[in-house]
């Protein structure tokens, strides 16, 4: 590889980074929140956070198969193609995560108490989880945008939304946590 080639790929990827830290500092704002709350609240939001972790993480394989085709669409110079893949992509994010949303508040609470959890932290990790699922739509179709704008070559808009977000995000969680309790940490 070149020097011109990593410098290349470094102006890509560091912005990227930046906003995959920014996306795992929102779990650490959850932490930080819970923790104000107290001991069984903080264990709720870290059971309530794995749960979330493994939808999520569902989704975006999901939305990961974006990727190649946007990218290819983009690299054809064919806008037209890439806007309706990034449209059919917001779509994905709305069928896929409304899915996983649904599913996770039907099953989480029953698959914890078969794994024996106390029904007081179900109850807890469910408020926590009614709390977070509304963040898994928006999630996945901040993936088809991230597709875009990297394909795009555009991947510092991908950094300032995922840092806008986190800026918005610490102070909603400690204001809603005031003000609801577990299900205000999102």
């Amino acid at each position: 590889m070149t020097r011109k080639e990593s410098a290349a790929m470094l102006r890509l990827a560091a912005p990227l980074l930046v906003a995959q830290v920014a996306q795992m500092a929102m779990g650490v704002t959850g932490t930080v929140v819970a923790g104000r709350l107290g001991v069984r609240e903080m264990a709720a939001q870290a059971l309530a956070a794995t749960v979330f972790s493994l939808v999520v993480v569902a989704g975006w394989g999901v939305m990961c198969g974006l990727d190649p085709h946007v990218s290819r669409a983009v690299g054809a110079r064919d806008p037209q193609l890439a806007g309706r893949l990034h449209r059919q992509g917001l779509w994905l994010a709305v069928g896929v995560g409304g899915t996983l949303a649904l599913v996770t508040q039907l099953a989480a609470a029953p698959l914890l108490r078969t794994m024996g959890q106390s029904a007081e932290l179900v109850d807890l990790t469910e408020k926590a989880l009614l709390g977070s699922v509304w963040g898994i739509v928006p999630g996945l179709a901040f993936s088809a945008y991230r597709s875009l704008c990297s394909a795009a070559g555009r991947p510092r808009t991908v950094m300032v939304a995922a840092v806008a977000g986190n800026l918005l995000h610490v102070p909603l969680s400690f204001a809603l946590a005031e003000q609801y309790g577990v299900l205000g940490i999102g």
